[in-house]
C-alpha cells in the first residue's frame, strides 16, 4: 500500500525528493514505481500516461497530436 500512497502524493503535486524523504525510501524506488504505473496504465487504458519531470513532479501529457 505504500506504493499507492507514494503515487497519490506525486499525483497531488508533491516532489519525488520530498516524498522519498518523508516515507524513507529512495528516489530511485519512486521512479521505478512511477515507470511501472505508466506500464500498467497503458495496458489498461491505452492512453499516454503522466510523466515525472526532472524535479519529480507528476505531469499529464496531452493525447492530442
Amino acid at each position: 500500500m505504500l506504493r499507492l500512497k507514494v503515487l497519490d502524493l506525486l499525483k497531488a503535486g508533491r516532489a519525488a525528493a520530498q516524498v522519498a524523504h518523508d516515507v524513507q525510501i529512495s528516489e530511485q524506488t519512486i521512479y521505478i514505481w512511477c515507470r511501472q504505473e505508466h506500464v500498467d496504465a497503458d495496458a489498461h487504458r491505452r492512453c499516454r500516461p503522466p510523466h515525472i519531470t526532472a524535479h519529480g513532479h507528476w505531469v499529464r501529457v496531452s493525447n492530442a497530436g
